[in-house]
């Protein structure tokens, strides 16, 4: 077992790691866990704001140099992309095509997230829900692939030529934000602006990052703190800053109460049970007493 904790996040494309997790691979990173991301996809169908690319592969090798610099300003301690071609947003589209993440052999794609486990032994393992967060193909794909990986790395019979197996202690789906916060800044911004309209309140924020209702037992994770580390690794991504100046353009203030906390489910558990009424503040909560006993 390693000497410290260890948090593995599995995303779809390069800047999930900061939208959905940056904030709290820079803080347990900076408290001396081992953080280990694994990005799916290179993001081949994504934008390229900086317009230097002139064909998906060399958009997908430049999104992957902006990776591997956000990691670094997140303190990650081990990356690993799995080359997957981006499906594109919308399932059935010209981009969804054979070879790409959604589609690819779902067996296999477990196999090698299973060894990566197995070879990093994280206490806790993390992605998006059921629903991908808000309905992308490859975000689905990563639930399902992670979910599956979860209960087969513990198995010895489930992929026995991989590494031996390990049991991670708990399963998180990471989330955006619930919408009563987001309405909550977005009616404060425009009451901040003349006539209803802050200038630094674009319309679509809302839109843009995707909220959910009713979250189930949650874990809040206050990464105020580093918020300045996660704006930085944010500005990593050059390539897709476009869509993010609605938010970098929000005063102070509204950034530390739109960013500075990250907010996740905990769908699996090894421990004892969590009430459903709780909320941890913690994504360690109940394994740092169990490493110390």
């Amino acid at each position: 077992m390693p000497d410290s904790l260890t948090l593995m996040a599995v995303h779809a494309h390069p800047d999930d790691e900061v939208l959905y997790t940056g904030g709290v691979l820079a803080k347990y990173s900076n408290e001396g866990v081992r953080t280990v991301v694994v990005t799916c996809t290179l993001g081949q169908a994504g934008s390229d704001a900086a317009g230097r690319c002139h064909s998906r592969e060399s958009l997908g090798e430049m999104r992957q140099s902006e990776l591997r610099s956000a990691a670094r300003v997140l303190g990650v301690s081990r990356l690993y992309t799995l080359g997957y071609l981006d499906s594109g947003k919308i399932s059935g589209s010209s981009d969804n095509h054979a070879a790409c993440f959604s589609r690819t052999d779902t067996q296999l794609a477990v196999g090698r997230l299973v060894n990566l486990i197995r070879q990093e032994r994280p206490d806790v393992l993390m992605s998006y829900d059921e629903n991908g967060d808000y309905g992308h193909p490859d975000h689905v794909k990563a639930h399902e692939i992670t979910v599956a990986a979860f209960g087969a790395a513990a198995l010895p019979t489930a992929y026995p030529n991989h590494e031996p197996p390990w049991r991670v202690s708990k399963l998180y789906y990471v989330y955006s934000r619930p919408s009563m916060q987001l309405k909550a800044v977005e009616t404060r911004a425009r009451r901040s602006g003349s006539n209803g309209r802050a200038p630094a309140w674009e319309a679509g924020v809302v839109d843009f990052v995707h909220y959910q209702d009713n979250l189930p037992a949650r874990t809040v994770v206050d990464v105020g703190q580093y918020l300045d580390l996660k704006l930085k690794a944010l500005k990593c991504h050059q390539s897709q800053l476009a869509g993010y100046e609605r938010i970098l353009r929000l005063p102070r203030n509204m950034l530390v109460e739109f960013a500075g906390s990250e907010w996740f489910v905990l769908a699996r558990s090894r421990l004892e049970s969590v009430p459903a009424d709780s909320v941890e503040r913690d994504l360690f909560a109940g394994l740092r007493q169990k490493r110390a006993s």
